[in-house]
């Protein structure tokens, strides 16, 4: 007899089972496809802003650039018309060219820290996409355990009853299904016992078995001759006819 595993195993492949697995599979290919296309499109549109940043800041960069060049040429005219002298007038261009290089090194810093967080972002859309593919293939084997469970054991009790339906007509090809030949072979046997008149009546038992579980023929069955069991009726012989006398003469004596 086949165990509880190797039935699950061969329900879940066959039939029912099969098209239970077929709705799941697409079920889960639709899931898996609306999250990678999500994914795309997140990742598609991180990349696009991570790689405006370059752009950005060399604009910036440029921008400070050229506010440092005016800066640095009002600074030169103010300093000649008022007589400062060169002295004074390098220190001073010295703290405005430092103050620039800050501001540009300060620029730098920020485009590398966005451009990390704009890739650091883009590995976690990644990371998140995984998860949830993993997530939605976890919850649809769950759902899909249930449901062939489900439709499992709804199919076993169909099984059943059928088979108790045919088995209170003799028939046990049911049970031989759900628990193996030896053991509907066991079942026929006690039902017989129990039902001799129905089972003879519909060809499940014989003659003989019937006198074996009744001790009596059936009624109406004529018993086959069986020598030494069931001898034959010894005939009773015919009379022998007696003698017819003949015609006597006058002596009184036979002629």
């Amino acid at each position: 007899m086949a165990t509880f595993e190797e039935e699950y195993k061969k329900y879940s492949t066959s039939g029912q089972g099969k098209a239970v697995n077929d709705l799941y599979d697409a079920k889960q290919q639709s899931q898996l496809t609306q999250l990678e296309s999500a994914y795309q499109a997140s990742r598609a549109e991180a990349e696009a802003a991570r790689d405006k940043l370059p752009g950005q800041y060399r604009q910036q960069a440029n921008d400070l650039a050229a506010q440092y060049e005016r800066n640095r040429r009002n600074f030169n005219l103010q300093a000649d018309a008022s007589g400062l002298n060169t002295g004074a007038a390098s220190q001073a261009a010295l703290a405005q060219n430092s103050a620039y290089q800050r501001d540009m090194g300060a620029l730098r810093t920020a485009q590398a820290d966005a451009m990390t967080e704009a890739d650091r972002g883009i590995a976690e859309l990644e990371r998140q996409y995984q998860a949830n593919v993993s997530s939605a293939i976890a919850d649809n084997n769950y759902q899909r355990a249930q449901a062939l469970m489900n439709e499992y054991n709804n199919g076993y009790s169909r099984d059943l009853n059928t088979a108790k339906t045919l088995a209170a007509y003799g028939d046990f090809s049911g049970y031989a299904g759900l628990y193996g030949q030896e053991t509907a072979n066991s079942m026929a046997a006690l039902w017989k016992a129990q039902n001799p008149e129905l089972a003879y009546n519909t060809g499940r038992m014989t003659a003989e078995e019937y006198k074996a579980v009744t001790g009596k023929y059936p009624a109406g069955y004529q018993a086959p001759y069986t020598p030494g069991y069931n001898p034959k009726p010894t005939p009773t012989p015919e009379p022998t006819p007696e003698p017819t006398p003949g015609p006597v003469n006058q002596a009184g004596v036979d002629s």
